[in-house]
Parts: C-alpha cells; structure tokens; sequence
C-alpha cells in the first residue's frame, strides 16, 4: 500500500490504535479464562488441566504454566489492570 498523503496516514494510525485496543481486550479475555482454569484446579492428583490446554493451544508446558500463574496473579492481586486491559 502507497500512502499518498496525511490523510491517508493518520487513517492507518487510527486503524492501528484501534487493532491495538482490540489485541488488549482478547488478551484481557484469554488471561480471564486462564485466571478462571487456574483458580478451578484443585488439590486433585488427576486434574489435567495444564496437559489439556498445553495440547489444545499448542503451547508448551512451560508456556502453560507461565500463563496460567501470570492469569492467575493478574485476576486476583491487579484486578484494575486486567480492567483497564479489557
């Protein structure tokens, strides 16, 4: 794409604010859900959660991990910025 004139360039600015706002709010609703996975998991020596996100979004165990803690913190220690996240 050739960018002609201002006009044309703040109009891919804005867009790009936009897709920006809109990445935050599907990061601040995947880490709800991983807040909610993670507070879900018991005691239980056979709940598989972590094995069952691991292999549904391809992550690796390291990854789910991480993510599930960082939901989990984010949830109930910085509930404000996952707020203004969404």
């Amino acid at each position: 794409m050739h960018i002609t004139d201002n006009h044309s360039r703040t109009a891919l600015i804005d867009a790009l604010t936009d897709t920006e706002k809109s990445l935050a709010q599907l990061h601040a609703a995947q880490i709800r859900l991983l807040a909610t996975l993670a507070a879900a998991r018991g005691a239980d020596p056979l709940d598989c959660t972590e094995e069952e996100i691991t292999a549904a979004l391809r992550w690796s165990p390291t990854t789910t991990r991480t993510r599930l803690h960082t939901a989990h913190t984010l949830a109930t220690r910085f509930p404000e910025t996952l707020a203004l996240m969404a």
